[in-house]
């Protein structure tokens, strides 16, 4: 039987650019691993234990978690435009193999059949570190309907501010009722706080940050997103913000895209 061993990180061999990599990408890249590997009958061990992530989530040792750290710095990014073709060559002659591979958006077009869900459940689960931090947080609504903004990467890794009040009426109209407001932008939610219930804390971009503060407060946002009734979302980008679409598609929480 052929092994692979899906490995997280921020740092790749073959890529001398940060890719940086969101909780999206990280998340349809294991849906494109597992779905590969169950249909050929593979192997496939997942590995978070080099990601920053790995500080806030629940690490299960495997088989190969020792030579994962020993080849930590010869990580391969497989192209996710070609990721099958690509994982083919790699195992090409060979039985065993480790890399990482976002596959495409279109991934998430394929329903997740209820074992992909279950694998996904249980690799993000919260350490004991997050579990603590999660218990000291207290919001005003025991059910809540979520309002997501992702408005882009300048502010969240470039720190360029750049005044979201086009977005301010839209949040004033989902005012009346149990909403909470989340966003990549902390200007947004800074703006948005007299209106609609918020939170005051800093998130990271997980392919880009490696702050356990800023990791806690961005995993506590998104297990609370898993508990929504619903998500109202808009993105600045074409595609639906990765961090809602995998609540969507692996815990089944309703997603609407806002008019804008």
């Amino acid at each position: 039987m052929k092994e692979i061993v899906f490995v997280w990180t921020q740092k790749f061999c073959n890529l001398e650019v940060k890719p940086a990599h969101g909780i999206g990408d990280l998340v349809r890249g294991t849906v494109g691993i597992l779905r590969y590997c169950y249909e050929r009958g593979y192997e496939c061990y997942i590995d978070i234990s080099l990601h920053p992530l790995s500080k806030v989530l629940a690490v299960t040792p495997h088989k190969y978690s020792e030579f994962v750290q020993m080849n930590k710095d010869s990580v391969k990014f497989l192209n996710y435009h070609a990721a099958v073709e690509e994982i083919d060559k790699e195992l090409e002659g060979k039985d065993f193999a480790y890399f990482f591979t976002s596959f495409y958006l279109p991934e998430f077009d394929i329903p997740a059949t209820p074992i992909i869900k279950q694998r996904i459940r249980e690799l993000l689960r919260p350490n004991d570190t997050l579990i603590s931090y999660m218990n000291t947080i207290q919001i005003p609504y025991s059910e809540f309907i979520a309002l997501h903004f992702r408005l882009g990467d300048d502010e969240l890794i470039l720190n360029q501010q750049r005044p979201p009040s086009q977005y301010m009426s839209i949040i004033q109209s989902f005012t009346q009722g149990s909403y909470i407001l989340f966003s990549d932008s902390q200007t947004l939610k800074q703006m948005a706080k007299p209106y609609i219930f918020t939170f005051d804390s800093n998130i990271a971009h997980v392919g880009f940050h490696t702050e356990v503060e800023q990791l806690q407060n961005t995993m506590l946002e998104f297990f609370l997103l898993t508990t929504a009734k619903q998500i109202y979302t808009h993105s600045v980008y074409f595609w639906t913000s990765g961090f809602v679409k995998i609540i969507n598609y692996i815990y089944d929480v309703p997603l609407v895209a806002l008019s804008i």
